[in-house]
């Protein structure tokens, strides 16, 4: 075990060597974060960037574990079913410079206008699963891309990357901090200048479906051109994209099956291949 552990070590820094190089050749950064009309901060591609390239591997400021009941912090004081007196005892355990950087993270209004960690925690967290269990996670950049449901770009947690990871309180550390990153990358082609998204409700959900998730789960009414059927996604392409969602029937059965078949293809939890796997979903979409 210790020594299949080394080589996925070796083989992610191998990794890591080689994308440091393909951006070098590329131009350099592949983007910035910046001022977005509308939607506070946002990342822009600084460069054209290509399918498959990972764009940012990054260790949190913070991870919780999560309750899959979801956030009812207007009743109850809580983020995720964690109650707000222990999510505050983490963030101010975090070190200086890290807390720092948690609360220059922006926060819904629907949490509350006083900003608050578990305000703060719901609309920036990121889901990732470590063994059997789900952790929020909170980062610095990852957490600045926005939302949209045609978006070019997917996250992927690799715990085979460095990285300490902060357990919220010593006995959650039940392997959450045994470290690892959040890897993203391009599902398409993206221009220079454009804004770098993900999808957070997933390609394979209608448009109806998908807007009262992202209310209900983050607060805010998707105004994307693919739920405002503008630009690109006039009323008859959504409609078409509509037909096809239901005739590929359902996320949880498709991504289930497809997902199982790429996990015996793959060497690690990351890789290019899941970012091509996402590109090829949000195509069928």
């Amino acid at each position: 075990m210790e020594e299949l552990r080394a080589r996925e070590v070796a083989l992610a820094r191998d990794v890591d060597a080689l994308t440091e190089r393909v951006a070098m050749a590329f131009g350099g950064a592949p983007f910035a974060v910046m001022p977005i009309d509308g939607k506070g901060f946002g990342v822009v591609a600084t460069r054209d960037l290509f399918i498959g390239e990972r764009l940012l591997a990054e260790t949190p400021l913070l991870v919780v574990p999560m309750d899959v009941s979801g956030y009812d912090g207007q009743r109850h004081g809580e983020y995720e079913g964690i109650p707000s007196a222990l999510l505050e005892a983490a963030v101010d355990a975090l070190p200086a410079d890290r807390r720092c950087k948690f609360f220059e993270l922006s926060q819904n209004s629907a949490y509350g206008v006083t900003r608050s960690p578990a305000g703060i925690a719901q609309t920036n967290g990121i889901p990732h699963t470590h063994g059997s269990k789900t952790y929020g996670a909170i980062y610095y950049t990852a957490s600045r891309f926005n939302h949209s449901c045609d978006a070019n770009a997917c996250f992927r947690w690799n715990g085979s990357l460095g990285g300490a990871v902060g357990g919220a309180v010593p006995r959650w550390a039940d392997g959450a901090g045994s470290g690892g990153q959040l890897t993203v990358h391009a599902i398409k082609r993206i221009p220079a200048g454009t804004e770098i998204t993900f999808n957070y409700a997933g390609f394979l959900a209608p448009r109806e479906a998908r807007r009262r998730y992202l209310l209900e789960s983050f607060g805010f009414e998707c105004t994307c051109a693919k739920c405002a059927m503008s630009g690109p996604w006039s009323r008859s392409a959504v409609a078409e994209s509509e037909a096809r969602i239901a005739a590929l029937g359902g996320t949880a059965s498709l991504r289930a099956s497809l997902q199982a078949e790429l996990a015996r293809q793959m060497a690690g939890e990351d890789s290019p291949a899941f970012a091509l796997f996402e590109a090829a979903v949000a195509r069928w979409s």
